[in-house]
């Protein structure tokens, strides 16, 4: 062979492989795109998700959050109203004429148990419950009461003062009883 056809043929070869090596570059770059693009989707897709996840996480927990405060206000609200009917009932009981006062004292009074008892003393406010309200007392439960009076530690209301125990008809401790007693009763009525 001559040197023309070795030249030729080296060329030839060369320009083959040449080609060929061109050839798998450009599959292995377009795989490589194709596999680039597939993990950037993929990677995209991740995110979305995880974004989505963190905005509905978010979404729930400001939910949450505006749904407990919703229910703390109506809360807040529903006691206003209580406390407002048991203000207005405090207000009605202080502005009874002195009789009906007296009756509504007697009405919590238990009248076995003031038997043994002989002192008493009224709030430190208090006008309407006095020497006629004893003498209701005495004649309801056959006893003898003295008014020794008056006590700092409520405004209104009366104290039986006995020797083993006291029978506290403070205003403040009648309408506590009145409000434990029904207080459910009230609640369910205003919102039923």
């Amino acid at each position: 062979m001559t040197i023309n056809k070795i030249i030729k043929k080296i060329t030839k070869e060369y320009e083959e492989e040449k080609e060929n090596i061109l050839s798998e570059a450009r599959t292995q770059k377009k795989d490589k795109i194709k596999k680039s693009r597939e993990n950037i989707r993929i990677w995209s897709d991740n995110q979305k998700k995880i974004i989505v996840n963190e905005i509905r996480e978010k979404y729930v927990r400001l939910y949450r959050a505006q749904r407990s405060s919703a229910k703390l206000d109506v809360n807040r609200f529903k006691k206003e109203i209580i406390d407002s009917v048991f203000e207005r009932l405090s207000e009605y009981v202080l502005s009874l004429e002195k009789d009906e006062y007296q009756q509504f004292f007697l009405k919590f009074l238990d009248l076995e148990s003031i038997k043994s008892i002989s002192e008493c003393y009224v709030g430190i406010k208090e006008k309407k419950i006095d020497k006629t309200f004893l003498k209701l007392v005495e004649k309801e439960c056959k006893g003898r009461f003295s008014l020794k009076g008056t006590v700092d530690t409520f405004d209104y209301g009366i104290l039986f003062k006995g020797e083993t125990y006291d029978i506290n008809l403070s205003y403040n401790e009648i309408m506590d009883m009145i409000k434990k007693r029904y207080l459910m009763e009230i609640s369910g009525k205003l919102f039923e």
